[in-house]
């Protein structure tokens, strides 16, 4: 299934000990452990008793599983060397296990692991942060023929440049990889025990079941067509053939006959073309004079991108002449290419920053189809689904799925919040469920009140749960009493619900700020006097329209941005003051928006910082506000 190639920094200073060893458990089942530590008395002992656990716990039934339970024993064994009084600093330790063409791996403090893909990619597939004396999570990978593995006990990123690692992942042999990079340790004078493992998995079972397949199907072949049956059919063909000869002189003359009416008719076709091309020489002659006039209307606009009046109105003149060509069906490419620039100006006036994938950004990758929601609860993303929680989402990790089993089957998760150790759910059958973090769910219930709200959205502040009634007209506010939580207070007074006409979304920093459809923004203060206070949104791109269900606001008491979600776009706006109580106005500064994909959700877990939920993926984007403006990083 692979080969393997070993080197160890010959030329270091410090006085760390070294021991990693290689395991056969079964027939495409295998296992490495490297392990290094300051203390070398208790490398061997330490060694030994991982392959007892090892060999004692893993087969191929549930190997993840299995794997899983081993670490926990391996982690127990750990502490109880830390409790009498070992000195395991900084202890090193990387197990993988290869079963098939599944790798997994676990390490312990600095180790590192990369994967080289056949693209001739490199991809960290340990977490580059992660400092931590126990095994905490299993990284997976599916591997195909032909990837690289590089396993050490220290964290290649700490002395190797992106473009050390870039090259690399270029070459081919597995020994002149490792050469490379004790070539590069040794210029770097790193002085430390390094050890180097490189993985080439090579899938030589696929190719012979391939070629197995193969000899199978040629058999078949052979026994299908060597029977009376088949003779008989060569028969009737070859006497087929020669009556056809016979009457060769007939077929040649119907040829001849066909090939004199295609023939006029080509002509007829090409002088029809002529004739008509001609007549249209002059209706494309004007259409391609509005192209031009709309490249001119383009510059103009260009050059007057700090006039807002003077660049809406030459834009709005390209885009009537685009339209008339392209009503027409010619030089669509041309149209295509002039529609492009438009966009792309528009975006520059508008401070729209793009947002293009790339691995380094990347967080999970995952079929989010059904998922709606990202939440975070005590620093780990939570991914709702339809009936489940998938969590935690932690970039190579691997992902548990929590469904809730007695659901009814027409109902369904509609939106989510965190509340302190749990997460609160709503769904489509107005019922509120509690999540916790040990992956257990129960239903709430709510106290004086036949039933929940039939609302479409909650949040939480305080352990209170805020939702909205039927009508998106009023705020319910629910506290917690006795295990359930209380009835409803009102929060908007008669003439306030009924004014807002439709709230779209609300979020809470110390006050509540209310979306009405109208795309109008609202500040409500319950204390010391209720209010209700008008935010004015200054410099707002012109001509945007929006879809009321796709669309979300995030502000919190730690953030000092309001982002909004409108048009598949994240826009930023900046308060007037960092007091919350005196807010009056937002400024946008720009927006972020995806290149590729469609963005289902997003969460800040800080400023400068948004993950974003597509249907594929997981993504961390940063970014920084600059001369009121917004730049992606």
């Amino acid at each position: 299934m692979f080969s393997y190639y070993i080197k160890n920094n010959e030329t270091n200073l410090a006085s760390n000990g070294t021991l990693s060893k290689k395991i056969d458990i079964d027939e495409n089942l295998s296992c490495f452990i490297i392990i290094d530590c300051k203390n070398k008395k208790i490398l061997t002992p330490l060694l030994n008793k991982i392959v007892d656990f090892i060999l004692d716990n893993i087969d191929y039934k549930d190997t993840y599983n299995k794997f899983s339970v081993t670490l926990e024993s391996i982690n127990f064994f750990i502490k109880n060397l830390k409790n009498k009084e070992n000195d395991l600093e900084e202890l090193n330790i990387i197990i993988w296990i290869l079963e098939k063409n599944n790798f997994y791996f676990a390490k312990i403090w600095k180790s590192s692991c990369y994967l080289i893909n056949n693209k001739k990619e490199i991809i960290e597939i340990s977490d580059k942060n992660l400092k931590i004396d126990t095994f905490d999570f299993i990284s997976s990978w599916k591997l195909t023929n032909n990837d690289k593995i590089i396993l050490s006990n220290i964290n290649l990123n700490e002395v190797l440049t992106q473009s050390d690692l870039n090259d690399i992942s270029k070459i081919e042999d597995c020994e002149k990889i490792s050469e490379n990079i004790t070539h590069i340790l040794n210029d770097e004078k790193v002085e430390m025990n390094v050890n180097i493992i490189i993985l080439n998995f090579e899938a030589n079972s696929i190719t012979q079941e391939k070629s197995q397949t193969f000899e199978r199907a040629k058999d078949l072949f052979y026994r299908t067509f060597d029977n009376n049956f088949s003779k008989k059919a060569i028969a009737i063909y070859m006497i087929l053939k020669e009556k056809l000869e016979q009457k060769w002189k007939i077929v040649k003359n119907i040829v001849f006959f066909w090939w004199i009416i295609l023939s006029t008719f080509l002509l007829y076709s090409i002088i029809s073309w002529v004739i008509g091309k001609s007549i249209e020489s002059s209706k494309n002659t004007e259409y391609k004079n509005n192209l031009i006039q709309a490249r001119e209307y383009i510059r103009i606009a260009n050059q007057n991108i700090a006039n807002p009046e003077a660049f809406n109105l030459n834009i709005k003149k390209a885009e009537d002449l685009i339209v008339k060509v392209k009503d027409e069906q010619l030089f669509l490419n041309d149209v295509e290419s002039i529609q492009s620039d438009i966009s792309i100006i528009k975006k520059q006036f508008n401070w729209i920053e793009i947002f293009d994938s790339n691995t380094n950004n990347l967080i999970f990758k995952w079929n989010f189809k059904d998922s709606f929601k990202l939440i975070d609860l005590n620093n780990k993303l939570y991914a709702i689904w339809k009936g489940s929680i998938y969590w935690p989402i932690i970039s190579w990790q691997e992902i548990k799925n929590n469904t809730f089993n007695e659901l009814a089957i027409d109902d369904e998760f509609v939106d989510g919040t965190s509340s302190w150790d749990e997460i609160i759910i709503t769904t489509k059958k107005s019922r509120v469920i509690s999540f916790f973090k040990n992956g257990t769910f129960k239903y709430l219930n709510v106290l004086w009140q036949k039933t929940w709200e039939w609302s479409n959205i909650i949040e939480s502040y305080n352990w209170n749960l805020y939702m909205l009634n039927n009508n998106w007209t009023q705020i319910y506010k629910h506290t917690p009493s006795l295990g359930a939580y209380s009835a409803w207070v009102q929060y908007l007074n008669e003439w306030d619900s009924k004014n807002l006409w439709k709230i779209l979304t609300i979020w809470i920093d110390w006050w509540i700020y209310i979306l009405n459809n109208e795309l109008k923004l609202f500040k409500f203060f319950s204390s010391p006097k209720y209010r209700l206070e008008s935010i004015v949104l200054n410099k707002l791109p012109d001509n945007y329209l929006f879809d009321w269900w796709k669309i979300n606001l995030i502000t919190r008491n730690n953030l000092n941005y309001l982002y909004l979600f409108l048009n598949n776009k994240i826009w930023i706006f900046e308060p007037n003051t960092k007091n919350y109580s005196d807010t009056k106005s937002l400024t946008y500064i720009g927006q972020i928006e995806w290149k590729d994909e469609i963005i289902k959700w997003f969460y800040i877990p800080r400023d400068w910082e948004i993950n974003i939920l597509t249907e594929n993926w997981i993504y961390k984007i940063n970014f920084e506000a600059k001369d009121w403006k917004i730049i992606v990083r």
